[in-house]
């Protein structure tokens, strides 16, 4: 998890990267279509850049609920495959819950 002023820095990276990429596309936009005015050219310019920064949210945000999902249905975060295994106490809670479905099946 990023502290504060690492997630400050990265935002500044990514904002000063986006403007100089948006400058040089201005800048080449002007040498190559002389008769697309500035405004044309900014307007599609933030379109495209709104765009991208949707798809990328969107993409968070879905990869986020299918790991939740993943997780509730008894998946092993993938970060513990670092260490050999699962988490303490995992395999206790999973058999747990597998004697309580079937004890809730055999109820009814």
């Amino acid at each position: 998890m990023m502290n504060r002023k690492a997630r400050f820095g990265f935002l500044a990276r990514v904002l000063i990267c986006v403007t100089v990429i948006s400058a040089l596309i201005i800048y080449f936009a002007q040498k190559t279509i002389p008769d697309v005015s500035l405004v044309t050219v900014f307007a599609w310019l933030t379109a495209a850049v709104l765009l991208a920064l949707t798809a990328i949210a969107l993409g968070f945000h879905v990869t986020m609920r299918w790991h939740t999902w993943c997780l509730n249905r008894g998946a092993t975060d993938p970060q513990w495959m670092w260490f050999g295994g699962e988490p303490p106490g995992l395999q206790r809670l999973r058999r747990d819950a597998k004697a309580k479905r079937d004890e809730d099946h055999s109820s009814r």
